[in-house]
């Protein structure tokens, strides 16, 4: 598959590149459609050198965020998913809610299973302008012209950001 501009193309789960090779790794929108996140993050602890670090822009199941992705957004959105996390288990092919479920509800388990890979930046953003725009997939609901207003809006709204965002961004560093 040739694709302008992308220089190579691979399966994150078995990354092309040598032990300790990779300074760092950047995904947004990639983590919830993986099928193993997992085998994803053990090959980062092989291929990142100490120091390195990924930097994830994933969406966030917030309670605000829940009823767009879960009514609203085309992707799957299953937040009330119980089953233990183990290594190798197929996901969904998309699951909106998987970032949450990781770094959030399951994250004990995520540092016990990766002790290499730390997290040392987590901020929650982008409240509502997300679903207003239309996201990826569809029509903005509002004028480009009270945009600004909006993103006013969601400034003053940031001290609430963990109850109302839908979008995290995640730094993950190699010890």
């Amino acid at each position: 598959m040739f694709i302008p501009g992308v220089n190579i193309i691979f399966d994150a789960t078995k990354m092309p590149f040598k032990n300790q090779s990779v300074k760092n790794i950047t995904m947004r929108g990639v983590l919830h459609h993986l099928n193993d996140p997992f085998a994803f993050f053990e090959e980062c602890e092989r291929v990142l050198q100490s120091g390195g670090r990924i930097i994830i822009n994933e969406p966030y199941i917030s309670p605000f965020s829940y009823i767009g992705y879960k009514y609203l957004h085309f992707e799957n959105c299953d937040y009330s998913w119980q089953t233990e996390f183990k290594k190798g288990q197929p996901f969904m092919d998309c699951n909106s809610a998987l970032p949450t479920i990781i770094f959030k509800k399951k994250l004990p388990y995520f540092k016990n299973t990766f002790p290499k890979l730390q997290i040392i930046h987590t901020n929650y953003h982008t409240f509502f302008i997300y679903f207003l725009t239309g996201g990826y997939s569809y029509p903005a609901l509002i004028p480009n012209r009270l945009f600004n207003i909006f993103i006013s809006i969601e400034k003053g709204l940031r001290p609430l950001r963990k109850l109302l965002a839908n979008i995290m961004f995640i730094v993950i560093e190699k010890s």
